[in-house]
This record gives C-alpha cells, sequence and structure tokens, in this order.
C-alpha cells in the first residue's frame, strides 16, 4: 500500500508531504498554542490526524489533514508516540519509569486492552505502528527500529541497529512494503526496505 502523503512532526508543527518522499509540503499546521508535538498518524480512511503532546501529556485527534478543530482528546501519562489501526489507538509511554507499549480500545477509550512493559531493552520508545500482524516501533536508547510479535507479546522478533544513519530515531510507519522513520541527529526522513533490510531506499533532509 503506498502512502499518498507522509506525515511527520517538530515540536511546533505537524507537516503533511506529497507520496514516500517529495520535497513538496502540502500543509503544515502550527500548534505551539496547544501541545509540543512527538508524534503524528494520519488516517487516510477517516481523514483525521492522531498526535501526541509532551507537555500535557495527552493525546489528540483532529479533523482533517490539519485542522486547527480537535475534535477529541485524552490525558495520558508521557505519551511519545501514536498509531490508529482502524479499531484501536496503539501508544508509545516514556515515563523514564516504566516504558510500555499500549494498546487502547477504540480512539480514544479509557479502556487500555493490553500493554507491555519493553523497560528492559528500551527506556526511550518514541514511535510505533501496526504492521497488520506486528507491531512495528523504534527507540532513542538503543538506537533502533523493533518488531514485537502481535500486539503485544514479549517475543521480539526481530531489530535493527539504526545508529550508523541516525542516532536519534523518532517514529516509525509501515507501508505495507517499507519501513518508513525519522530521525533527528540528521533531521531525516528515511524509507528502509521491508521490516527491516539494511537497505536504506530513500531519505529526505526536512
Amino acid at each position: 500500500m503506498v502512502k499518498l502523503n507522509t506525515a511527520w512532526t517538530s515540536s511546533s508543527k505537524h507537516f503533511k508531504q506529497s507520496g514516500e518522499f517529495s520535497a513538496t509540503v502540502k500543509n503544515s499546521l502550527d500548534i505551539s498554542g496547544i501541545d509540543s508535538s512527538s508524534d503524528i498518524d494520519l488516517d487516510q480512511t477517516a481523514i483525521e490526524t492522531f498526535w501526541c503532546g509532551t507537555v500535557d501529556d495527552k493525546m489528540y485527534r483532529n479533523a482533517g489533514y490539519f485542522s486547527s478543530t480537535i475534535t477529541d482528546s485524552q490525558a495520558i501519562g508521557n505519551p511519545t508516540g501514536i498509531d490508529f489501526n482502524q479499531i484501536d489507538t496503539l501508544i508509545t509511554r516514556d515515563d523514564g519509569v516504566t516504558d510500555k507499549l499500549v494498546k487502547q480500545s477504540g480512539s480514544f477509550s479509557a479502556t487500555v486492552k493490553t500493554s507491555l512493559d519493553i523497560s528492559a531493552i528500551e527506556t526511550a520508545p518514541n514511535g510505533i505502528a501496526d504492521d497488520g500482524t506486528d507491531t512495528i516501533w523504534s527507540g532513542n536508547t538503543g538506537n533502533k527500529l523493533y518488531k514485537t510479535s502481535g500486539a503485544f507479546s514479549a517475543t521480539f522478533k526481530t531489530s535493527r541497529d539504526v545508529g550508523t544513519v541516525d542516532t536519534e530515531p523518532t517514529g516509525c510507519d509501515w507501508t505495507g512494503e517499507d519501513t518508513l522513520w525519522s530521525g533527528s541527529e540528521n533531521n531525516k526522513l528515511y524509507k528502509t526496505s521491508g521490516a527491516f533490510s539494511a537497505t536504506l531506499k530513500n531519505s529526505i533532509a526536512v
């Protein structure tokens, strides 16, 4: 499934770029008056934007790409990554004590369906995606992309050290063929073949 758009975030702004990846910025939205953003996900079915904020410790859902209309929000401790898979909301949490992958029912209910403590492996999780079978996520401590069996088992199927490319991976997503991720060391968006090969297919400086 080729993504029609690539969404990414800085702390104060959301961006939408055409395809994977063109230099064309199609849209952006200043969110500095609302919260400081750490991750973003576009629901290309319902035309909504999901994102998490690190100042107020909230998850947000905005109407459209990107309107300033917040249709829903939910307080949650230290969210660093978010993904909506049409059924549930997947979140990474980094509270400095217990680092977790969390799956919540719908968008957003207070019902936590499952969670997995990953602090023994990674203490700075910051991006998450559902590939339909497994959970893909990124972490800054190990400079790695991770794939965990299902949503979520303690079985780690694979991981890829990306420290030679970028030492600060900050988010990831799955296209159906490739892994999209961002790195704040080089301020770049990356596309890696599959989940995960060492083949870097494309990158663009942002």
